[in-house]
């Protein structure tokens, strides 16, 4: 999702033009109830992976024999890199 704020009238115009893009103004981003549980299991398949870049999706279900989504996977990378941060 991206804010409409982030451009020019001339730009949005040029984005709602292209064919191939929909453009749903007012739309929420959805809402990710993962379970905490699942989302540690993840973090963890991040450490043993690649702890040095956010993995594909493809690469984690492979690790965790579990389908997973992108949204899992930027929930996951971010509590993995805060707490890189932290120390």
């Amino acid at each position: 999702m991206i804010e409409r704020s982030n451009f020019t009238e001339h730009q949005w115009a040029q984005i709602k033009a292209e064919p191939l893009l929909s453009v749903m103004e007012g739309a929420e981003a959805p809402v990710d109830d993962t379970p905490g549980e699942r989302i540690e299991n993840i973090v963890e398949a991040i450490g043993i992976i690649d702890p040095d870049k956010k993995p594909p999706v493809k690469d984690l279900e492979n690790v965790m024999g579990q389908d997973i989504t992108a949204a899992q996977r930027d929930r996951a990378w971010a509590i993995y890199q805060k707490r890189i941060a932290e120390g």
